[in-house]
């Protein structure tokens, strides 16, 4: 793994469409959460020392690795590894600007993201977040364990809505209305 971290992108590029076509078997236990931190490390390093070309590969290796680990059957590692691809993406979009049909700059694919994760209209997010903090400590903890999936409905609409929030900062792309009452909803619902 390290000799994969410490080299090119090109050739971290070409190890995973080894891996992918089934010419390399790893061992079971290969971390993969830890090899997707490094090239997620990787691409943000890069992007930093101004270095465009390197780190948009090293970012479409973390989004296509992330989007593996996405697979995942238990729902909070699916959600953490689409928040880390789609937290990269808008990172460098704001560093490198918009390109369309690009598989790391463009846009459209976390609006797009977002919306099909939308379980609930913006003034219904801002309705259950001021019944949830109108409950007292007791109230909220037997909501926890009654039904945790409903509540994390929310948690998890909130998280992606930190993912638009860094597009709408850093105003490298016009942001429509629809996301920034999104956006105004997710400010009225905290304390």
């Amino acid at each position: 793994m390290e000799q994969i971290l410490k080299g090119s992108s090109t050739d971290a590029v070409s190890w995973w469409k080894t891996v992918n076509s089934g010419a390399v078997i790893l061992s079971p236990d290969f971390d993969w959460y830890l090899l997707a931190s490094g090239i997620v490390t990787n691409a943000y390093r890069y992007a930093k020392n101004n270095d465009e070309e390197s780190s948009l590969k090293w970012a479409e290796l973390a989004i296509s690795v992330e989007a593996m680990l996405a697979k995942s059957p238990e729902e909070y590692i699916a959600h953490a590894c689409e928040m880390t691809a789609m937290t990269l993406r808008a990172k460098m979009i704001c560093k490198f600007g918009y390109v369309a049909g690009h598989s790391v700059l463009d846009s459209d694919l976390i609006f797009k993201w977002f919306y099909e994760k939308v379980p609930f209209s913006s003034a219904e997010m801002i309705e259950r977040e001021q019944k949830w903090w109108q409950l007292n400590n007791e109230e909220r903890v037997r909501i926890l364990k009654d039904n945790p999936a409903e509540e994390l409905k929310t948690t998890y609409l909130k998280n992606r809505l930190t993912v638009i929030d860094i597009l709408e900062k850093c105003g490298r792309i016009p942001i429509s209305n629809d996301l920034i009452e999104w956006l105004n909803a997710r400010k009225v619902s905290v304390p």
